[in-house]
């Protein structure tokens, strides 16, 4: 069998009474995905196997994972939808290891975007996700269960160790990295996560619903 492609090597796939173990079909079924995603993008983004499997990581960590928090509506299958559909607008997401801080999150800020605007009808507001939760909330199209995290959690949902990891865990000699610089904080019983600073996106849509603009004192509730 040949060795999983994907950035994310597997151990050799042990083999116990003629069935696969479930580590390795997992290795199988990411490798068939990125095979069906490379057939439908290499003519409109994504040129090599290599350039399409390098982005799983990213793609498999910023909805949502065991170790991350999840973004909230969709999964795994929606965005890699959406990621067939234009991979030309995701090419930054293979060099989420390597960027800085600001080119990661403007990377995947364009993706959770995308996910909550496929219209793009509000791509103006792509810079701040409060100013895309502010466009989608006043829209009579768009529903307020869907809309985006607040900029804040976001960013500390960027900054997430476990990307950073899986994306040189195919080296021999990985970077070590602390987590207490990739959305972690010290504490007594060990490290614990920070998940943002600010408003959540409930309390601003709180003042945004129940805020009266008008000249006099509301009379009726």
């Amino acid at each position: 069998m040949d060795e999983c492609p994907s950035p994310v090597k597997c151990a050799s796939p042990p083999m116990k009474r003629g069935r696969m173990s479930i580590n390795w079909q997992r290795c199988l079924i990411c490798q068939n995905i990125t095979q069906e995603t490379l057939s439908m993008t290499t003519d409109r983004g994504f040129t090599t196997f290599n350039e399409c499997s390098n982005i799983l990581p990213v793609v498999h960590a910023l909805p949502g994972c065991e170790t991350t928090t999840a973004i909230f509506i969709f999964g795994k299958k929606t965005v890699f939808k959406l990621i067939r559909k234009s991979p030309s607008k995701f090419t930054n997401l293979q060099n989420f290891d390597t960027i800085d801080f600001s080119s990661s999150l403007s990377a995947a800020r364009e993706l959770i975007s995308s996910l909550y605007n496929p219209k793009d009808k509000f791509a103006s507001s792509y810079v701040d996700l409060n100013k895309l939760c502010v466009k989608l909330a006043t829209c009579k199209d768009t529903s307020l269960l869907r809309l985006p995290p607040s900029e804040p959690a976001f960013k500390e949902h960027v900054s997430c160790l476990q990307t950073k990891m899986w994306m040189s865990s195919h080296l021999d000699h990985p970077n070590h990295l602390s987590p207490y610089e990739y959305g972690w904080k010290k504490s007594s019983p060990g490290p614990d996560p920070v998940y943002f600073f600010g408003m959540m996106t409930s309390d601003f849509l709180q003042d945004l619903l129940f805020s009266c603009k008008g000249k006099y004192i509301c009379s009726t509730s």
